[in-house]
């Protein structure tokens, strides 16, 4: 089981104890204060089920593509690997190369130990400092590594990559909120020199849905951005419910994003229990009609 306080990444407790059990020496310099997931270690089961659904859709979404390109395999970058528990999904990609690449020496040689793979080639290495000298992949995956760069949209600016790039960062937060975060408020506007650019929000559940869905309190963004071989985007399944391109909101969807508008002031149950079945279901109709007009 888990050995993490139900803090999940954003906290800001400088300690080397995590929940219960004590972490290991190596494992506290992982983790560095919430920045890292170490599965089984770290991080409660509902923080760490987000983290990986972000390389779930990842990979569906390499996998729809290559198929739809009728092309074969992928040489694909981890940019930002960590513990290499999301290289390890990449992995899964048919007759894929993947290289996965992190500044610590501690998480790589935990990825190597941990989650080696025949087709992954784990290396330590600054993010910034590898796209000033790397080549050409054809999908480079970059998961919660953007905002912690001095200069990011610089780093983004010499990705090389044929399809695409799959950009993972925090949605709209604060500054202030995480202390190792030098990207802060971060949303589509700052994406706006790549005009083809295609967005995708994960909403507290874990849950990934297309803009037309839109959930109303996204945690996540994430931009795909298209290299001079990549054809239209490919539709492929969702975990929010659906098939790319999304275009119709639905109940169940604007049920969702009301309960989670009021997760984070109400404990969670207590809105059904004081909110009568019909005025619950007229206020999330409302929140629909809502959205609807401003699409």
């Amino acid at each position: 089981m888990w050995r993490g306080q139900d803090d999940g990444p954003m906290s800001r407790r400088n300690r080397q104890t995590v929940g219960p059990a004590p972490l290991s020496e190596v494992e506290s310099r992982i983790y560095d204060q919430g920045e890292r997931c170490i599965p089984g270690v770290t991080h409660n089961e509902a923080e760490w089920r987000r983290h990986l659904k972000r390389y779930e859709f990842a990979r569906r979404l390499i996998v729809a593509d290559i198929a739809a390109g009728a092309q074969s395999g992928a040489r694909v970058l981890d940019l930002g690997c960590g513990v290499g528990y999301g290289s390890a999904v990449l992995a899964e990609i048919p007759d894929s190369n993947i290289v996965a690449v992190d500044v610590s020496a501690d998480s790589v040689g935990y990825a190597r130990t941990t989650f080696a793979r025949k087709n992954i080639a784990f290396e330590v290495a600054d993010a910034t400092d590898y796209v000033r000298g790397m080549g050409a992949f054809d999908y480079i995956v970059c998961c919660e590594v953007l905002e912690h760069l001095v200069d990011p949209l610089d780093v983004v600016r010499r990705m090389k990559y044929g399809r695409r790039a799959i950009l993972d960062v925090p949605y709209a937060e604060p500054a202030g909120r995480n202390i190792h975060h030098h990207w802060h408020n971060v949303t589509e506007e700052d994406f706006g020199e790549w005009p083809g650019a295609v967005f995708f929000y994960q909403d507290l559940r874990g849950d990934i849905f297309a803009a037309p869905r839109k959930p109303l309190l996204p945690t996540n963004l994430f931009c795909i951005l298209s290299g001079p071989a990549a054809g239209p985007l490919p539709g492929f399944r969702l975990s929010g419910d659906g098939f790319l391109p999304c275009v119709t909101y639905s109940m169940r969807s604007a049920r969702r994003a009301l309960e989670l508008l009021v997760a984070r002031i109400i404990p969670r149950g207590l809105l059904r229990k004081v909110v009568p079945g019909a005025a619950y279901h007229r206020l999330a109709g409302l929140w629909w009609k809502i959205q609807r007009r401003g699409r």
